[in-house]
């Protein structure tokens, strides 16, 4: 089987099932470049066989995740890294994205 890999330029993962399907997840559009190349290395290690993502689709929701992620922290004037995101701005941002599920934390 091939290795799923980060590509930087631009920027993108492609990513290896076990049952020999690719799928290419292409993130250079997107704002707050070092918040995506962070959650763009999350989203490889949650791969099969390391993770638990084990088909193309559940993949597609990953990266869907990380768009409106990243576009939503690009709207409140985010440029830091991730590790720089506070937690009030992180819940906010769980909240809009997913309005209708209680946050327990």
């Amino acid at each position: 089987m091939r290795r799923s890999r980060l590509i930087e330029v631009p920027l993108g993962i492609e990513l290896w099932f076990p049952k020999g399907q690719c799928r290419c997840h292409d993130y250079s559009d997107l704002p707050c470049r070092r918040v995506v190349v962070a959650l763009a290395q999350a989203h490889l290690g949650v791969v099969k066989p390391r993770g638990t993502i084990s088909s193309p689709a559940a993949s597609s929701g990953y990266a869907g995740t990380i768009s409106s992620f990243a576009t939503a922290l690009h709207r409140r004037g985010f440029t830091d890294g991730l590790v720089d995101i506070d937690p009030d701005t992180f819940v906010s941002i769980l909240e809009e994205l997913h309005p209708k599920r209680k946050l327990f934390l």
